[in-house]
């Protein structure tokens, strides 16, 4: 009968913590993988957010909305997803770059894809190729042709 009484519990969680280490490491490391993979996450949206507000993509889907066939087939509201496929390469020193690159587009009642070609010159986006595949249909408007852009564009 000698015992000495045991301490209480602690009500505190950082000394239970303290007292069951291995049992926190795999709460902690879920954590931290978490927190890391929510910031690469973050930081990837944010990038395809930036592509999307690219000027670029704004006049493509412009162009998809303005053609006569491509609203009657994708409905109207026309709008642009993010661009997934293709190259955007861009000097932000001299404002000059080019684009060769898929962009999806959706309307009411359709779906298609954009496929895009233009060219960044002092800070400017021309659109040199524009053909846009229909979905339902399986045609390939061109709605700006190459040639033709070379044509009215001013030598640089």
């Amino acid at each position: 009968m000698n015992e000495t009484p045991q301490a209480p519990p602690s009500p505190y969680f950082l000394d239970w913590a303290w007292e069951h280490k291995l049992l926190m490491l795999p709460i902690v490391l879920a954590l931290a993988f978490s927190l890391c993979g929510g910031c690469f996450g973050l930081a990837y949206v944010n990038s395809l957010q930036a592509m999307r507000q690219n000027p670029l993509h704004h006049q493509a889907v412009q162009a998809a909305r303005d053609n006569e066939i491509a609203a009657a087939e994708l409905g109207l509201p026309i709008d642009g997803g993010f661009i997934l496929e293709g190259t955007i390469e861009v000097d932000d020193l001299n404002q000059e770059g080019y684009a060769d690159c898929m962009i999806p587009v959706k309307g009411s009642q359709g779906t298609g894809k954009l496929f895009v070609k233009g060219k960044l010159h002092e800070g400017n986006w021309t659109v040199n190729s524009l053909k846009i595949s229909l979905e339902q249909s399986g045609q390939i408007l061109t709605l700006v042709d190459e040639e033709a852009a070379q044509k009215d564009a001013p030598n640089k």
